[in-house]
């Protein structure tokens, strides 16, 4: 099996995953191909920037700003992989993105917008598979504040902006969910909190449909 030359990742976030993945692959066959996916601009090109600053030239990449939840858009990374990379090896990765995923959690969270209320929200999703815990803030007036990203933002009094989301999947939804994709496991390595069904869950899958 060939090693693969091009990364796709579904959700960028700041990037610094996927430094670790492109930096891997290239020192194992040489520079990768990188194809970062986001909904957001923002997130899209500062991730990216972050990811391949270093590791890979501009010329290795190829940016694409859909929103990879939605079955329609995804044509077009199916597009781009055949008509563009050639079905050429392709390793894809879908990386969660938390707080704990950030070096520094309390830069992080910093802004310019007053402290005040959040609200934690958890609700059943996707069939009785997943579930979803969403944080919210909600303004003590209006103001306005300084988000992470250096965008700034007007809000009403009592007006409610979301902070985060989270998806937490049972090991059996994670298979089902693969199965419906068409993809093979290869291997895994899962990990739990002491007392917890919580945990991580980091898969290895080939598509049945590419040749390796």
């Amino acid at each position: 099996m060939a090693w693969p030359g091009i990364y796709v990742s579904y959700g960028v976030g700041t990037g610094e995953k996927d430094r670790f993945i492109l930096g891997t692959m290239k020192s194992l066959q040489g520079t990768p191909v990188y194809v970062p996916i986001d909904m957001s601009l923002d997130m899209l090109v500062q991730g990216a920037k972050n990811a391949s600053r270093g590791v890979i030239g501009s010329d290795r990449l190829i940016p694409l700003q859909i929103d990879f939840s939605s079955p329609a858009e995804l044509i077009t990374v199916n597009e781009v992989r055949k008509n563009v990379l050639e079905d050429r090896p392709v390793l894809f990765s879908l990386l969660g993105n938390t707080l704990a995923n950030f070096d520094n959690d309390v830069a992080t969270l910093i802004t310019d917008l007053p402290p005040n209320e959040t609200e934690y929200y958890g609700m059943e999703c996707h069939d009785g598979e997943a579930l979803q815990v969403d944080m919210s803030y909600i303004s003590p007036g209006a103001c306005r504040g300084r988000l992470i990203n250096g965008t700034f933002i007007d809000l009403e009094p009592n007006e409610k902006i979301r902070l985060y989301r989270s998806r937490k999947y049972t090991p059996a939804a994670i298979r089902r969910m693969l199965r419906r994709a068409d993809l093979t496991e290869l291997g895994h390595f899962q990990w739990n909190e002491p007392r917890s069904p919580f945990g991580m869950y980091l898969g290895m899958c080939r598509s049945d449909h590419v040749a390796c």
